[in-house]
């Protein structure tokens, strides 16, 4: 099995970085008062800049997603089971556990993978300790967040928005709670599609074939040991 790793990492980090700006500024509500001549809403919205960002799986979309909210000053709390020290050094990147986080983040974004250890890693025992300002964004898999709980703390107040990318179920049902959940912002799994990811995606699609037509293998090949045979 041969993968394109990383060629949707600058894609996806946009996605991410523009669901956080979209939640914390309050876009929606914004575009609506403007709509219906109220002006404006009450009060004033938050800021990204110097906010602290927890950023769950440090790979090629985590680290993306760093730099960005680096240049706006944030502060970066981290959790990698397998750090890049040397990255992590340059950009000031704290590691923790998500424990120790989750209570002092303005926002937590995922881009962790799914598999058995990460399914449901944010549910309500974690969304219950963020603070009521914070703001969830999810660009990775859906299954990383109980959408239940999600939707639950959104109806309560217990945090402030949500931005999401992906969801339990898709293409997502009519008759989903998600849909109907208050301070959310929604987009139907296409962080990556953007000439840009699909280019990078293309080009690492005819560097594999390319390999593979000259008999050398792939370097982003899982199953090497398949390759002898």
């Amino acid at each position: 099995m041969i993968t394109t790793p990383g060629v949707n990492a600058e894609a996806v980090a946009d996605l991410a970085l523009a669901l956080m700006l979209a939640c914390i500024r309050r876009l929606p509500q914004l575009d609506e008062a403007v709509r219906t001549a109220a002006w404006r809403i009450d009060g004033p919205t938050r800021d990204l800049a110097g906010s602290t960002v927890g950023v769950v799986g440090l790979g090629a979309i985590g680290r993306a997603v760093t730099r960005r909210v680096r240049a706006f000053g944030c502060r970066v709390l981290a959790v990698e089971p397998y750090p890049d020290q040397e990255f992590c050094q340059r950009y000031a990147v704290e590691l923790t556990d998500l424990e120790s986080m989750l209570p002092l983040l303005d926002v937590l974004t995922l881009h962790a993978p799914a598999d058995a250890s990460s399914r449901g890693l944010i549910g309500a025992e974690q969304l219950r300790v963020l603070p009521n300002h914070a703001v969830v964004v999810n660009a990775a898999r859906g299954e990383l967040i109980d959408q239940a709980a999600l939707i639950d703390a959104l109806n309560t107040g217990q945090i402030a928005a949500a931005g999401l990318d992906v969801f339990e179920r898709e293409p997502v049902p009519a008759d989903d709670p998600i849909l109907r959940a208050p301070n959310t912002i929604l987009s139907g799994h296409i962080a990556s599609f953007t000439e840009l990811g699909l280019d990078r995606t293309a080009q690492a699609v005819l560097a594999n074939l390319d390999d593979v037509l000259a008999g050398r293998l792939p370097k982003s090949c899982l199953n090497p040991a398949a390759w002898a045979v």
